[in-house]
């Protein structure tokens, strides 16, 4: 009797092994996802594009130009600047200069319409090439 029984038991674990092994996915077909269901959707990655970047690069280039110019506006003191000398106001600009001209020759062509106390050609600070322009600062 206890035989039988044990063998019941073991055809019983063989059935029930059985048939679901078989059986596979289907039955769980069901709970699948459907197509248009958002919780299960792959995941979207944002690409930023072309002129979306270049916009993003120039918005960022103007704010860190707009932050240095109010830093260079915080320092700017025009009355210890050792590169200003007399009033802005009575300096004549000459352009257009010839690159040959010299300073010499810029004092003797306005000596003739009074004294000048300094004559000045601007140059790049960095390369030393004239600009082809000069001040004149008048007594």
């Amino acid at each position: 009797m206890q035989k039988k029984k044990i063998i019941l038991f073991w055809i019983f674990i063989l059935a029930f092994v059985i048939f679901y092994s078989f059986s596979g996915m289907g039955q769980f077909v069901s709970r699948f996802a459907e197509p248009g269901d958002p919780e299960y959707a792959p995941p979207v990655q944002e690409a930023e594009t072309p002129s979306q970047r270049r916009a993003r690069i120039h918005k960022l280039r103007l704010e860190k130009g707009a932050e240095k110019a109010a830093e260079e506006l915080q320092k700017y003191d025009p009355n210890n600047d050792p590169n200003i000398s007399g009033d802005p106001y009575k300096t004549l600009f000459v352009a257009r200069l010839n690159y040959e001209t010299t300073e010499s020759r810029i004092k003797r062509e306005f000596e003739s319409y009074g004294p000048i106390k300094r004559v000045g050609i601007f140059e790049y600070a960095q390369a030393g090439l004239v600009r082809g322009c000069s001040g004149v600062l008048p007594f």
